[in-house]
Order: C-alpha cells, then structure tokens, then sequence
C-alpha cells in the first residue's frame, strides 16, 4: 500500500514537472514570437518612413520648379507688358506730333540766312530712320515762358554702347523755330533695345510709299506729306524681336503761304 502511494506520488510530481516545462516552452515560444513580430513591425515603420521622405523630398523639387516656372513666367509677362506701353507711348507721340506738321517755305523779303525755316526732313538711315519736321505741337509747361506752340522735332538714333544689335531712339525738341532747325534744342532719350525704326511717306504724285523726304527738294517743296507710316521693332532682353506698325495722317500737308 505505502508502494502504491509512493508511485502515486511520483507519477503526480513527473506530471506537475511535466506541465511546468510545457508553460515554460509555451512561454518561450510567445515570447520568440512577438520578439519577432515587433522586430518585422519596427522594419516595416522604418521603410516607410523612407519612402514618405522620399516622396515629400520629390514634392518639394516638384513645387519649386513650379514656382520658379511661375515666377519666369510672370517677369517674363510684365517685361513683355512694358516694352508694349514703352512702344505705345511713344508711336502715340510720334503721331501726335506729325498730325501737327506744317511746312511755310521761304519767305519772300527776307534774308534767307536768318529768316526762321520751318522743314520737313525725312532720311532714310540703316537702321533707324531719322525725321526733323516743324510742328504746332509744343505745350507750354512753365507760365509767361517766351514760347509758342510752334517747335522743331526730331526723332534719331544712336548705338548702344553696352549692347550690340541694339539702338536708343532720341528725341529733340527746339522751341524756337530759326534759321538752322538743325542745331540746338533739348533731346531725351525715349526707348533702348531698338532693333529698326523705319519711317516711309506717301507720295501723291508716285501714289507710292517713299522712305525719303526733303523739302529742300524741287520736287517735296510744295507740301509734305499726307500720310507717314511707322514701323518699330524692338528687342526683349531675351531676344525676342516686337514689331509695331502704324499709320497718321498729316493734316497740314500743303503748304502755308504767309
């Protein structure tokens, strides 16, 4: 009886060590395997975080360049829209002034070395045409100035000295007509980046554009011109050539007897 009791006892202590291994190595187990789990989890965090650095790295280039395109673009606009006004300004005042020409001739009695000489010159040089004219275009800008309406203009060129293929167009004003309306008055300068100015008159005896006008001439002595056309190209900084054309009528155009 105290046999069987003590294998009793023995076969309840194999089966409690029994047990105890099995939790042992469940135990282990669960451990290795959310070891595992955690180490295949912190792989997986650490790959996209490479990959969302790589896209916001990519999104970033992306907008810069957009912005950059954006910004060209909109220097590239405003650069476009000044050399526009820039080149509208001044064929506005060019015509302005034209429609005001007028032409008297000599006048009889007087000493032609002195007497005042109103003109209308038109040269045809490469490539900016140059024109002298007389005009009733002048406005009085300081009070009680001695100074008419009357006035001498021209419209000329000059190299750049900075930039090649390019000019600067000049304008000068002479507020009292004399005898050498060639010389003296005031220029400014009115554009840079001039590729041409061409300059062409109609002659009604010709029914045909000319590029050349004098009034010195036998044949342009008795009047000017009814009509003059302009052709204006300009350069952008990146070379990129703008023309303008436009046409005025002259409404003075035979000439005054005084």
């Amino acid at each position: 009886m105290a046999c069987a009791k003590s294998k009793s006892s023995d076969t309840v202590s194999e089966m409690m060590r029994s047990s105890q291994t099995n939790t042992r190595s469940t135990a282990n187990r669960q451990t290795t395997f959310t070891s595992s789990r955690f180490r295949s989890q912190a792989g997986m965090s650490l790959l996209e975080i490479l990959i969302a650095a790589f896209l916001l790295s990519m999104i970033g280039i992306v907008m810069a360049d957009s912005v950059g395109r954006v910004n060209r673009t909109k220097e590239l606009l405003v650069e476009v829209n000044d050399i526009h006004h820039a080149a509208r300004v001044v064929l506005d005042r060019m015509c302005r002034e034209l429609t005001m020409a007028f032409y008297t001739g000599r006048i009889n009695g007087l000493d032609q070395s002195r007497a005042p000489k109103t003109i209308f010159k038109g040269e045809d040089e490469t490539p900016i045409s140059k024109l002298t004219f007389s005009s009733f275009s002048h406005i009085r800008i300081v009070r009680n100035a001695r100074e008419s309406d009357q006035n001498i203009v021209s419209y000329y060129g000059k190299s750049n000295a900075k930039k090649r293929g390019v000019y600067r167009l000049f304008r000068r004003e002479k507020t009292v007509i004399d005898a050498e309306p060639d010389k003296g008055g005031v220029s400014q300068m009115l554009l840079d980046n001039v590729v041409s100015l061409r300059i062409r008159y109609w002659d009604r005896q010709k029914t045909d554009w000319v590029r050349e006008w004098d009034t010195e001439r036998i044949e342009n002595a008795l009047a000017i011109p009814p009509l003059v056309e302009i052709k204006l190209v300009l350069q952008d900084e990146g070379g990129k050539k703008m023309t303008f054309l436009t046409r005025t009528k002259i409404f003075m155009s035979e000439r005054l007897t005084r």
